[in-house]
């Protein structure tokens, strides 16, 4: 059996809460979005980001600039892109990814307004451009970074640079190293060294902005007994609050038997793991988003930095 309590954000940051699962929702009457009146500007804190970047990558530091979840580091990485490109119209530029969903999903962003930026991937299947065809910008997967050993850019941005602390020692130097660059600068929500952050927008302060909504937390305390069971008709008997929902587990085999069980229970979910092909990550997510899944439960695909 499984029963439900909300947590306020203060509660998750000052307790040791152990849960089998998470559920995070907007907050109904929190503060809306600001909506921009120059996008192509972008917002105080993300000019203050690149002023951040150009003044220290300028004295030849790897720059570490924290911001939170949700409040635009792409856009942050086009504008400092775009800025150079103006600069040096002939320079090249690369985003390290730890994702394959995530190396498109930038690439996308940067493609379109306001920034228009001609866009490569490195991984997920694609083949290093030649140097006669290769685009301005280049989004590397980190399991790809090898391929440009030996390259140099004008900029190097590492985005969610906190897995380096946690990847293979190979990959990271591959990453860090394996490239060079006039300015480099890593980027996270999350860094765990605090000490050399050069600049931090948090999600505290994102929210008392109002760029960014607060949210409701809701920890499900399962008693014992087949958690996979207790967590589907938890699910199930939520769908019409929760839906469409995106269930993150750490095994691939407990994923697909929780999809199981709410398709058995009726509710419409299904599965997706690493290995799923581009397309079928694609057709999954139009689904989602259309109402034809309302649960997806995933392992190891759509991870943190993703818009679903």
């Amino acid at each position: 059996s499984a029963r439900c309590c909300e947590l306020s954000m203060e509660d998750m940051q000052s307790k040791l809460v152990y849960w089998k699962l998470l559920a995070i929702q907007e907050r109904q009457g929190a503060q809306s979005a600001k909506l921009d009146g120059a996008a192509s500007h972008g917002r105080p804190y993300q000019q203050e980001a690149v002023e951040c970047f150009f003044q220290h990558a300028a004295l030849g530091k790897t720059v570490r600039i924290q911001m939170a979840c949700g409040t635009g580091k792409t856009f942050v990485y086009g504008m400092i892109i775009q800025r150079d490109l103006a600069a040096h119209p002939s320079g090249q530029h690369v985003i390290f990814v730890p994702f394959r969903d995530l190396a498109r999903q930038t690439a996308q962003e940067l493609r379109q307004a306001p920034f228009h930026l001609d866009v490569a991937v490195v991984g997920d299947g694609e083949s290093v451009p030649t140097s006669e065809k290769q685009p301005p910008v280049l989004v590397c997967v980190y399991a790809s970074a090898a391929k440009l050993s030996g390259s140099h850019f004008r900029t190097k941005i590492v985005d969610e640079a906190h897995h380096l602390e946690y990847t293979t020692c190979s990959r990271s130097r591959a990453v860090r190293h394996g490239t060079s660059a006039m300015m480099s600068g890593e980027f996270s929500a999350t860094f765990k060294k605090q000490a050399d952050i050069d600049f931090n927008y948090s999600l505290d302060q994102a929210i008392t902005d109002g760029y960014v909504s607060d949210f409701i937390v809701t920890v499900a305390v399962l008693s014992d007994g087949d958690s996979i069971e207790a967590t589907s008709q938890l699910l199930h008997e939520r769908r019409l609050d929760w839906a469409p929902a995106l269930v993150v587990f750490n095994f691939a085999e407990r994923a697909a038997a929780c999809a199981n069980q709410l398709g058995a229970l009726g509710t419409k979910a299904a599965f997706i793991g690493g290995r799923a092909t581009r397309r079928q990550r694609e057709r999954v997510l139009e689904k989602l988003r259309c109402g034809t899944v309302e649960v997806l439960c995933v392992c190891r695909v759509f991870n943190e930095g993703t818009t679903i």
